[in-house]
């Protein structure tokens, strides 16, 4: 009988997968993260998360999804959301601490990773990677702090064009040179090339013409080119091929400029022209006559060089301002009166080398408008275009042949609209002229320069420094009848500010200690050479007014 087998062992029976309804969802949407199919992944993770609220994997996963799809306000709500669910698991800082980061806010960051080292657990399997995240947030803070910003990408542009405006056009150049950014800023920006200066430094033909290339010539306004000799011709040919139609202000220093090309080129914006500057050019005095007729609307002319040649004038200009300087001899009388008879709008004249009475009465008579006259070589750019009736200038700084009663006349007449007087070139002046002031007094007069003369006499002085309450500047330089008695009486100048009384030996310590008490408004104060003056003063001056308020240096031992 056949033998019946042994029932071989029991098998275990399988354990059953528990089924969560939200895994499903879940799978679904890790396949579409995979896939870097996020909207879909986020669909999938809030099915699942609407089926199991309080799952922070879930909530994580979303908050993933929501970050790679570029949603981070939303990933953030998520992370948040983990760590009021479970505020001692690493997830939820680890995962807020992130998303400030890539949002550059690493102050939150910070904050994030603090608390969650204070309430994580060591034991956590991530507590050290929260400790490294903490490091690694406080390195990208540093470097933040440690990036210079560019205001060009903070400010708004009508402020950086202001900022841009304040400044010089060759700083604005140098500014092309920080970096890219500035340089294309600069480059498009119409103001740049509103004002072109090219005085301050030599440039070559190349930087010129590459500076030149950037230029639109509708914007350009003002340009100026100076000490680049042998440059003005190419310069000239630029200005013609970019078009610069609408200059107001052209001037050239020191340059050797061809004739024929700078009438051609000023054909181009004769309409616009105002203001035109030549000095040391080359260009002929001769040649003027074709420029004012070429450019009417000229109001202000300097021209300097050499010498001077006879011209002829045969239309009237536009002048208002006139500036005539020349190294060698003065411009002929009757080429002066022919140009000062077709002037009647000038109101600014200036001349040198200096001549007598006879050109001041011809250029009273001539150009009932003038406000100014003076004789002295071209300074630079010094025009303005104030006006007033009657003379409000009279300098003559260099040594010129004048009369008191010439200079008398002409202060008694305009005692209303004076303001400046400078004399220091006229040694052979005497009281009269001074005592013009007082006869009715000059109210305006806020500048008067003396200097190198003993024939003005203490008490006309006085009476001068009294009849004028609005002096501002007063400069008395070697004038032997300076006194204690003088200083008293600028008392009454209350708009003082600066007072030169060098090299006057009659100027005792108590006299500037007294004028130092009176003169509130003092800020300058030149002692030189004042022997009389002690050290003690010179201390208690320096104690009121600051130590670069008062200069005094002595050129020889006592």
């Amino acid at each position: 009988m056949q033998k019946r087998a042994a029932p071989s062992a029991q098998q275990p029976a399988p354990k059953r997968r528990t089924y969560h309804p939200w895994a499903e969802s879940f799978e679904r949407g890790k396949t579409a993260f995979a896939q870097a199919n996020y909207t879909n992944a986020i669909k999938h993770f809030s099915d699942a998360i609407a089926l199991n609220s309080t799952n922070i994997t879930l909530i994580d996963c979303r908050a993933a999804a929501y970050e790679k799809n570029g949603d981070l306000a939303k990933g953030l709500e998520d992370a948040l959301a983990m760590i009021k669910a479970s505020p001692t698991q690493s997830k939820g800082y680890l995962r807020a601490g992130k998303l400030f980061s890539i949002q550059e806010r690493y102050s939150k960051a910070l904050a994030i990773y603090n608390r969650a080292l204070e309430t994580v657990s060591h034991t956590d399997t991530r507590y050290a990677q929260l400790t490294e995240m903490k490091r690694s947030i406080l390195m990208q803070r540093r470097k933040q702090k440690q990036v210079p910003m560019d205001f060009l990408q903070i400010l708004p542009f009508d402020i950086v064009a202001h900022i841009f405006e304040l400044l010089s056009f060759d700083r604005r150049i140098q500014c092309m040179a920080v970096c890219q950014s500035w340089r294309n800023t600069l480059k498009s920006w119409p103001g740049m090339w509103r004002e072109i200066d090219f005085s301050s430094a030599k440039m070559s033909i190349h930087s010129l013409k590459q500076y030149m290339s950037y230029v639109n010539g509708r914007y350009v306004r003002k340009f100026t080119l100076q000490g680049n000799r042998n440059r003005a011709t190419k310069m000239l040919q630029l200005l013609m091929e970019r078009d610069c139609h609408y200059i107001e202000s052209l001037r050239f220093i020191d340059c050797d400029l061809p004739g024929d090309l700078l009438l051609r080129t000023l054909r181009l914006m004769g309409k616009h022209l105002y203001h035109l500057e030549l000095v040391d050019t080359g260009f002929s005095f001769a040649n003027l006559p074709h420029i004012l007729k070429t450019c009417p609307t000229i109001t202000q002319l300097v021209y300097s060089d050499d010498a001077a040649t006879d011209l002829t004038i045969d239309h009237p200009l536009a002048l208002t301002h006139l500036s005539l300087s020349f190294s060698s001899k003065a411009i002929p009388f009757a080429t002066l009166k022919n140009l000062l008879a077709h002037c009647p709008q000038l109101t600014h004249l200036s001349l040198y080398p200096p001549s007598g009475d006879t050109v001041l009465a011809l250029a009273w008579q001539s150009c009932p408008e003038l406000t100014s006259i003076g004789y002295q070589p071209h300074q630079g750019n010094t025009m303005t275009t104030e006006k007033k009736r009657g003379i409000s200038e009279l300098v003559f700084p260099t040594f010129c042949e004048i009369s008191d009663d010439t200079l008398a006349t002409a202060i008694q007449t305009n005692h209303d609209t004076l303001e400046i007087l400078d004399i220091r070139g006229c040694p052979r002046l005497t009281s009269r002229t001074l005592h013009a002031l007082t006869t009715d007094g000059a109210k305006q007069l806020r500048e008067i320069y003396l200097e190198n003369t003993a024939e003005f006499d203490e008490d006309v002085l006085c009476c001068v420094m009294q009849q004028c309450p609005s002096l501002q500047i007063v400069h008395m330089q070697s004038v032997v009848s300076v006194t204690n008695k003088v200083l008293e009486a600028l008392s009454g100048a209350t708009m003082l500010k600066h007072l030169n009384i060098s090299n006057c030996p009659n100027v005792t310590g108590t006299g500037i200690r007294r004028l130092i008490d009176d003169m509130e408004g003092l800020q300058r104060l030149i002692l030189n050479d004042c022997h009389a003056v002690n050290q003690d003063a010179v201390s208690y001056a320096r104690e009121k007014l600051g130590r670069h308020g008062v200069e005094c240096r002595y050129t020889t031992y006592r």
